[in-house]
């Protein structure tokens, strides 16, 4: 079976649409130092709420909204310090894939993430609305918690461009992708061919 990143991909027909068009001017100024992220939604709340910083940049294309990426994340304590982004101890770290703009990832990474390219690493200063709630995460995380989120863009799918930051061999995950990917254009053509062969063969058909 596929990885979940993978079968996004493959059911999503690798050539993502967005699932709006948005026109978004710099959503993240690419920046070593603390900047605002600008809401998709609701532009006035995360001005105040949600803040980044870019660390890395490479030179690949930004992923947008609908469009489906995979990330690498670490979750710290919020301590603050002189620009707002000290993080703490590490309360969680993993892997996600989702599509920008679902909503089936924390609202931190949906606003965040959009400007970022694969190889990118932003802090991000979260409030429990955008990260684990007002319950948290027991025992390590707790109530209305604020967090840091450490975030590396892995992997993002551009129409039928997939580009991740592993080298070839590395990652399974995206070795399936692309295999699938392979597969599903290599069948494409033989149907293709099969369809002009039975036109050519009937009566009346062109040879």
């Amino acid at each position: 079976m596929l990885p979940r990143f993978a079968r996004a991909c493959v059911q999503g027909g690798v050539a993502t649409r967005a699932l709006r068009s948005l026109s978004l001017n710099a959503p993240v100024r690419r920046t070593s130092a603390p900047v605002r992220c600008l809401s998709l939604s609701t532009p006035n709340v995360m001005w105040r709420e949600l803040k980044a910083t870019s660390q890395v940049s490479w030179r690949n294309k930004p992923a947008d909204i609908g469009q489906i990426v995979r990330a690498k994340y670490v979750a710290r304590k919020a301590l603050g310090g002189a620009d707002g982004f000290e993080p703490g101890e590490v309360l969680e770290s993993g892997t996600v894939s989702f599509r920008l703009g679902s909503g089936k990832a924390f609202g931190a990474f949906d606003e965040a993430v959009v400007g970022m390219c694969v190889g990118d690493v932003r802090r991000i200063r979260a409030p429990h609305t955008m990260a684990y709630g007002v319950k948290g995460k027991p025992p390590k995380i707790g109530p209305f918690e604020e967090v840091v989120f450490e975030v590396t863009l892995t992997g993002c799918v551009h129409q039928m461009h997939i580009e991740v930051l592993e080298a070839e061999g590395n990652d399974h995950s995206v070795e399936s992708i692309v295999a699938a990917v392979s597969r599903t254009a290599q069948s494409a053509g033989r149907s293709f061919g099969n369809l002009l062969a039975n036109l050519a063969s009937k009566p009346g058909g062109r040879g």
